[in-house]
């Protein structure tokens, strides 16, 4: 499953719209719905964000089978790059 699904399942177990998610992340709800449909890739950072309020680890959200060993870590790379601390 992608990302996008796992987060939208998660969020649909616990009956919460995709409005009530953004203001709890402190995000848009386009920036939700961009990440429910693959539209757009969450950072490390805000995946970390998810798992913590979801209370689920992150590999809950990650995507699975869909998404080889090497695109994963493009995409935390590529997240790192831009957020570094």
């Amino acid at each position: 499953m992608k990302f996008g699904d796992n987060l939208r399942n998660l969020r649909l177990q616990r009956g919460l719209t995709q409005m009530q998610l953004a203001k709890d992340l402190q995000t848009s709800q386009s920036a939700i719905t961009a990440y429910e449909v693959s539209k757009r890739e969450p950072s490390f950072m805000v995946i970390e964000r998810m798992a913590e309020y979801f209370g689920v680890p992150m590999s809950a959200l990650l995507p699975s089978n869909d998404t080889t060993d090497d695109e994963f870590v493009n995409i935390i790379a590529e997240s790192i790059h831009q957020n570094p601390k």
